[in-house]
């Protein structure tokens, strides 16, 4: 019975132990050194921007296509097993406009036709009467683009629903169990063991899909010309409470995700929303920590474009870790050199939620092209 060993719990990590355990006859066992969906998948917003992206074409739509059209599938389906809702917010995506660059966003609209996505283009007086209950600086805005594909998801709770159906499936889940680095030799293009702290794991294939845990797995230079270089970019988020009678969205028929100018604004239930998020590379401050300034400039841009925010109570902010990769395009998905068994799949820098479905079934591909 072939074993499969994946290191890291995250959103992709999750996502790929729940396809792949929909192949008969394997063996799967997940580890990672915390508990599960921690890390840059606790951290994210799990914002779905895929049809609004630039992205048309080659890999970086593919993987957007078939993450859009698997979560479809997905989220109903995990659902109806574990009998718990997947919250997160499926009215679609409002991005808001300061300068329309109406020409691009009309080839856009073009392509996304052709392809079978909807993208509706507003005017801003179109935006000024749809959203007319968000209070927005309507004499700013020069039109939206609203794309009823584009989701929201909740990546913890999806994350934790892909594990329990995968563990009712079979998988080992080994937590709070770090994986030591793979052997730096020459002589070697088989890894044929998983070693923690704890045990040794026989294996026929493994998927790395540790995020930033991934760089000390592959150590620097290690003797098979593989140099995974992942660089944490730092993201920083609130979570804010408005009053019952300062929520405008109580009674407005639009409960979208919105976005203005990189800074997202998603509603909760409760009156509550997600706010976020900063991009801080790691000269941006002290030590690669969250950068305080960054953090206030963002508060103070999102009043600027949703002024009803001054009336909210900031509840809790965090910050999390992205996994950016050096010298090759996100995500790196490919086998790591000098191993016929081993499979990165890492580096999704802000994009892991969008993405962990299309990068399962480019994972599900090569093992089945491995096993038949």
């Amino acid at each position: 019975m072939p074993k499969v060993a994946i290191v890291g719990a995250g959103v992709v990590g999750a996502t790929i132990a729940y396809e792949l355990s929909s192949i008969p006859g394997l063996t799967i066992d997940l580890f990672d050194a915390q508990e599960p969906a921690q890390g840059s998948t606790g951290a994210a917003l799990g914002i779905l921007m895929a049809v609004i992206s630039q992205k048309t074409r080659g890999r970086g739509w593919r993987l957007r296509e078939q993450s859009l059209q698997r979560y479809r599938i997905l989220l109903p389906e995990l659902e109806k097993i574990t009998g718990k809702a997947i919250p997160g917010d499926r009215h679609g995506l409002v991005k808001l406009l300061l300068e329309a660059d109406w020409p691009r966003w009309q080839k856009l609209q073009a392509i996304r036709h052709s392809q079978g996505y909807p993208l509706e283009l507003w005017t801003a007086a179109e935006v000024a009467e749809k959203l007319s209950d968000w209070s927005l600086p309507y004499q700013q805005i020069e039109g939206a683009v609203y794309s009823p594909w584009d989701w929201q998801i909740r990546p913890q709770a999806l994350t934790q629903s892909l594990i329990e159906v995968a563990q009712q499936r079979g998988v080992r889940c080994h937590f709070h169990q770090s994986v030591h680095p793979f052997p730096v030799t020459d002589s070697i293009n088989h890894c044929q063991n998983i070693k923690t702290d704890q045990a040794n794991f026989p294996v026929d294939y493994v998927v790395i899909t540790a995020g930033l845990g991934s760089n000390s797995l592959i150590p620097p230079n290690n003797g098979n010309n593989d140099s995974l270089r992942l660089q944490p970019v730092i993201g920083q988020a609130f979570l804010l409470q408005l009053a019952d009678g300062d929520n405008p969205l109580k009674n407005t028929p639009w409960r979208s995700v919105l976005t203005t100018e990189d800074i997202h604004l998603v509603p909760l239930a409760n009156d509550q929303f997600w706010l976020g998020a900063t991009v801080e590379f790691p000269t941006d401050g002290p030590d690669n920590q969250p950068n305080p300034q960054l953090r206030d400039e963002l508060w103070h841009q999102a009043i600027a474009y949703y002024p009803f925010l001054q009336q909210a109570e900031i509840v809790n902010y965090w910050s999390g870790k992205r996994p950016r990769p050096m010298g090759e395009s996100a995500p790196v998905i490919r086998s790591l050199n000098g191993y016929d068994n081993v499979l990165l799949a890492t580096g999704h820098y802000r994009n892991g939620v969008l993405l962990a479905p299309g990068t399962a079934q480019e994972v599900k591909t090569w093992l089945t092209s491995k096993l038949f």
